[in-house]
């Protein structure tokens, strides 16, 4: 009797935080192996939302393998020794995803983040030999804004991305910046020179008394403009001149190939919510009327912004009605370094007992169902699930029109979004302006219960017709098939 065909096997790499890139990796996983795929993911611990999908679903196994459908995880925490000032997890990481391999070869390592799991995926590669994986990058933001824009970082983040076999971004917003990191050049705007349309979408959008405009995915300086595959020069399947930013080269993973048209490709493969699941497991609670806010509380967030901008709002209470005077409440979902500058913000504004702090939880949606609007100010953002997780809630969400979250938003239909300040103006000036552009935009939601109930039912159809779970997983397939192609070609 033939055996059954061997199951393409996938490796995911993945930060084991409450982000959304962990997240995303996350539920990844969990789609491609219900599409037939045996995954594994790598983490210094196990992610909260793979520990909550592995807790329901169990295993059929005695050994704790996988059971179908399931998805196996590989701890990768790394022992304290004193030599080390902290413990070296990412080389443990590296060293396992070697080790997995070897016992049964991987077909594609999916990183998620330049740095360090698409570098450490490159670096695991170089010592597997002849049957050795593609390795695709997923781009989240912070890897390329914060991390990839320090000189520090720089050098490794451009050898990562061209190196890899495939690059994606989750908003056109990054591929662009993404493209000028690399390239160390504005990105091309004009479809001729490479940006083309994408494979997703957006449909008109109709609610009752609103017709919608049809929604592209703009950029944050372009806002009409579709989000693009960005292509420039460099890439795992193309040669690359030694001179160019000084940047080595890794031979094993350059075309041999000297005449080939060297070019690097960013594909923008969004995000997406599986609204079913996502509301089934977010009934709304019957809890005062609030905003909310989730996020890791880093300062990119700016979580402090949204405690001063909802004390601007309660200090006017002029045109409220009359419950929210009284009842409107903060609360401020998830945990980091900005929150104890959030809690003092909110003792000193005096609205202390307006806020709830609820911490970090594997699922937030649980709290922001039923809120009146969820604030995001973040001073850049890759792409915005929360943002999306809210669309699909039917919560409007108040969002800076900043990096990928106009691709989400669209303002006035399905949310808001509050432009940046003036760069001319000073810092304490510039930070006045925007505390004082979101209360406007909480005032508005709170004051216009009519438009806010119409924008909710068009957030929710919205969420599922651009960013459909397996629609975004059929991309990502063909990622997969690309970087495999391309390792086969160049692999020495």
């Amino acid at each position: 009797m033939p055996s059954a065909p061997r199951a393409e096997r996938l490796g995911v790499l993945c930060h084991p935080t409450l982000g959304g890139s962990s997240v995303v990796a996350c539920e990844l996983a969990i789609a491609m192996a219900a599409r037939g795929w045996s995954v594994t993911v790598f983490a210094r611990e196990e992610p909260a939302r793979l520990r909550a999908f592995r807790e329901a679903h169990g295993t059929d196994h005695a050994d704790g393998s996988p059971a179908p459908n399931d998805v196996r995880f590989v701890a990768c925490a790394a022992p304290a020794y004193p030599l080390f000032e902290s413990p070296p997890h990412d080389l443990a990481l590296c060293s396992q995803v070697l080790a997995e391999h070897e016992r049964e070869p991987f077909d594609v390592l999916h990183a998620h983040y330049a740095l360090p799991h698409a570098a450490l995926a490159l670096f695991a590669r170089s010592m597997m030999g002849a049957r050795s994986p593609a390795v695709v990058a997923t781009l989240h933001g912070t890897d390329i804004a914060l991390v990839g824009a320090d000189p520090a970082f720089t050098p490794l983040v451009r050898w990562t991305l061209r190196n890899a076999d495939a690059v994606t971004a989750v908003s056109a917003a990054l591929a662009h910046a993404t493209h000028e990191l690399v390239e160390g050049t504005t990105a091309p705007r004009d479809p001729a020179l490479g940006i083309t349309a994408p494979t997703i979408t957006a449909p008109t959008i109709t609610a009752p008394t609103i017709t919608a405009p049809t929604i592209t995915a703009p950029t944050n300086t372009a806002p009409t403009e579709p989000a693009p595959t960005i292509t420039s020069t460099s890439n795992a399947d193309a040669h690359s001149t030694a001179s160019r930013n000084a940047v080595p080269h890794d031979p094993d993973l350059r075309s041999p190939d000297p005449s080939s048209t060297p070019t690097f490709t960013c594909d923008v493969v969004p995000n997406w919510v599986d609204a079913v699941r996502l509301t089934a497991r977010a009934q709304p609670r019957p809890d005062p009327p609030r905003f909310v806010h989730v996020s890791n509380f880093r300062e990119v967030k700016d979580a402090p912004l949204v405690v001063e901008a909802f004390a601007a709002l309660l200090q006017e209470p002029a045109g409220l009605p009359g419950d929210l005077c009284t009842d409107l409440e903060l609360w401020m979902v998830g945990d980091g370094p900005e929150r104890a500058v959030a809690e003092r913000a909110a003792d000193a504004a005096g609205i202390a007992g307006r806020v709830r702090w609820w911490g970090a939880t594997a699922q937030p949606e649980a709290l922001v169902a039923g809120a009146l609007g969820m604030v995001l100010p973040s001073v850049t953002e890759g792409f915005g699930l929360a943002a999306l997780e809210a669309l699909a809630l039917g919560v409007v969400p108040i969002v800076s029109a900043v990096g990928g979250l106009p691709e989400v938003v669209t303002h006035g239909v399905t949310g808001w979004l509050v432009e940046p300040p003036d760069p001319s103006l000073g810092a304490a000036e510039a930070r006045r302006a925007k505390i004082a552009a979101f209360a406007s935009s909480l005032r508005t939601v709170c004051v216009d219960v009519q438009a806010r109930q119409r924008m909710a039912r068009a957030a929710r159809q919205d969420a599922a017709d651009r960013f459909p779970p397996d629609t975004i997983m059929d991309r990502y397939e063909a990622v997969y098939r690309r970087a495999q192609e391309s390792r086969r070609r160049n692999q020495p």
